[in-house]
């Protein structure tokens, strides 16, 4: 049992073991290289959401997104169009770093953000998302 989800009903008890946040970040490179190329021939956006809770490990693992400024990281190991994010703001604004409304002028432009959610808090993420959705659709 992992969470709620049921992954290999005959699989031994244990856990997954600890992961590092360079080896984390190194999958994704693995995953993004092999990927992304596969989504510019098909036309499609990849979108990473950031963690959520924005938290640097959980469970002992390592987390990827837990700081606005790892948007700026992934983004930056396969640049494509087809590469982009999933701007969470309500998950932006739980973060202990930078500010939500600077992250929103950084990440909002079409090129960058391929979709957006407002997550945690209705009346913090309206404003949030009004924001973002405003610079998003007239820049």
């Amino acid at each position: 049992m992992v969470w709620n989800m049921v992954y290999d009903p005959k699989a031994p008890e244990g856990t997954a073991g600890t992961v590092t946040q360079e080896q984390l970040w190194q999958r994704l490179a693995d995953f993004l290289h092999a990927v992304v190329p596969v989504a510019e021939e098909a036309g499609v956006r990849l979108a990473l959401h950031p963690d959520d809770p924005p938290m640097p490990t959980l469970r002992g693992t390592a987390r990827l997104v837990y700081q606005p400024d790892y948007y700026q990281r992934a983004l930056d190991i396969k640049p494509s169009y087809h590469s982009g994010i999933e701007f969470c703001a309500g998950s932006v604004a739980e973060m202990t770093e930078g500010n939500v409304y600077d992250a929103v002028d950084r990440y909002s432009p079409r090129e960058r953000s391929a979709t957006s959610t407002s997550g945690t808090s209705r009346a913090r993420s309206r404003a949030i998302t009004k924001s973002l959705w405003m610079r998003a659709t007239w820049t």
